[in-house]
C-alpha cells in the first residue's frame, strides 16, 4: 500500500478576518499476492486533487464564526479491494 501525497497552503490574516487556501495532490497504489495461487493483484488510482478553504472572522466580545469547506476521499481498505470472495460469515 503505497500512497504519494504533496501539499501547499497559503494562510493570511487582516485586522480581525483570516484565510487559508490549500491544495493536496495524492495518488495511490495497492499491490497484493494471493498466498496460495501466487497470483498478483493491484489497484492503482491516478493523481486526484483536494482544495480546501477556511475563513474566520472575528466578532465582538471574543466570538469567532469559521467557515472550512474542504474536500475528502474515503478509499476501500487493503481488504476489501483483495479480487476473491470472503465467505467467513454466510449471513
Amino acid at each position: 500500500d503505497n500512497v504519494y501525497a504533496g501539499y501547499l497552503s497559503f494562510k493570511n490574516s487582516n485586522k480581525d478576518f483570516s484565510y487559508q487556501f490549500g491544495l493536496r495532490a495524492e495518488s495511490s497504489d495497492y499491490k497484493g499476492e494471493l498466498t496460495d495461487t501466487k497470483q498478483e493483484f493491484r489497484n492503482t488510482y491516478p493523481i486526484s486533487f483536494f482544495p480546501s478553504v477556511f475563513l474566520s472572522q472575528k466578532l465582538k466580545k471574543q466570538q469567532e464564526v469559521q467557515l472550512c469547506i474542504t474536500r475528502r476521499i474515503k478509499r476501500p481498505c487493503f481488504m476489501q479491494v483483495i479480487p476473491f470472495i470472503d465467505s467467513t460469515d454466510q449471513l
